[in-house]
């Protein structure tokens, strides 16, 4: 039931939706023998730290909403980086990796998976993101 709410576009009605978390785990499910869920719980936190400052309000509510993180209107960053971390917190508390070592991924294959996550174009539509962008982002899962 949670697939087809999740997948089939109800959530995403009059929003515009991105997907890049997905894209760029994509390369690691591909690769290396790791399930969805655990790669996005590796790869959505640091999407998430990577991209925030874009709209640091949208972070910021994030981790007001569903962490109960205090609103700190003189750091907005604060905020959201708590949010990053409690989510990071959560996804290790039932027991997905929270880094590419907790998955036993080395890093020799990150540009590779970078430009295969990129060979049709950017991804995302919140921020656009080249294969530079998501090389960043695998190193900052390392």
């Amino acid at each position: 039931m949670g697939w087809t709410i999740a997948h089939n576009g109800l959530l995403g009605t009059g929003r515009i939706e991105d997907w890049a978390s997905h894209g760029i785990e994509h390369e690691l499910s591909a690769i290396y023998d790791i399930t969805h869920s655990a790669g996005l719980a590796i790869i959505f936190p640091y999407w998430m730290e990577y991209v925030y400052h874009h709209d640091i309000n949208r972070f910021a509510r994030f981790s007001n909403k569903i962490f109960n993180v205090e609103i700190d209107l003189q750091n907005l960053t604060a905020t959201a980086e708590a949010g990053i971390k409690w989510l990071q917190h959560f996804y290790h508390e039932i027991g997905l990796p929270t880094s590419l070592n907790d998955a036993h991924i080395d890093s020799n294959r990150l540009m590779e998976m970078a430009k295969k996550a990129t060979l049709d174009g950017p991804l995302g539509s919140f921020v656009k993101l080249a294969t530079e962008d998501v090389h960043n982002i695998y190193n900052l899962a390392k």
